[in-house]
């Protein structure tokens, strides 16, 4: 296992000692393997995106007929 070591403002330091009954590594490790999580679907995501012919104007469009489709089913549902 890696260790890591940071370098925290002095007034952080403080609240850190503080608040002595935290795991804060575990804390850290939890919060670095979601953002870790993030890019890699943000990376799949662009991926995707790259390979797509859908332009900003088709988009725009997409998601007004989805809006719209939207609507009518909840006013169908008799939510509006």
């Amino acid at each position: 296992m890696v260790s890591v070591t940071l370098t925290l403002a002095d007034e952080l330091k403080e609240e850190i000692n503080r608040l002595s009954w935290v795991n804060w590594s575990e804390l850290i490790r939890c919060e670095l393997i979601k953002e870790k999580e993030k890019i890699d679907k943000f990376e799949r995501f662009k991926k995707i995106i790259e390979k797509s012919k859908l332009t900003e104007e088709g988009a725009i469009e997409l998601a007004r007929k989805l809006k719209r489709g939207r609507f009518k089913r909840l006013k169908q549902e008799g939510y509006v």
